[in-house]
């Protein structure tokens, strides 16, 4: 899970998506990371964390622009913008 929290934010800041998070907001980062986890091992389907807003179309790195979806509903969303 830290690599691939890591990754995620290595990806922010070469995207200059990267912001200074508080210690809450941070903590609800990973939060996210370890459900997504959580679900892989229970459910036994990969799931992601996924930037609401792409990072490459001006999306954040922030907890607020982040959702858990499966590997494969993320695949297909790639870095298009979802309108909800």
């Amino acid at each position: 899970m830290a690599t691939t929290l890591s990754k995620a934010n290595t990806r922010a800041r070469k995207a200059d998506a990267w912001v200074h998070l508080t210690i809450k907001e941070h903590d609800r980062v990973v939060e996210i990371y370890h459900k997504a986890l959580y679900l892989s091992k229970t459910t036994g389907i990969a799931w992601t964390v996924d930037h609401i807003k792409p990072l490459s179309k001006g999306g954040l790195h922030h907890p607020d622009n982040m959702q858990i979806l499966t590997f494969k509903e993320n695949t297909e969303k790639s870095d298009k913008l979802i309108d909800i």
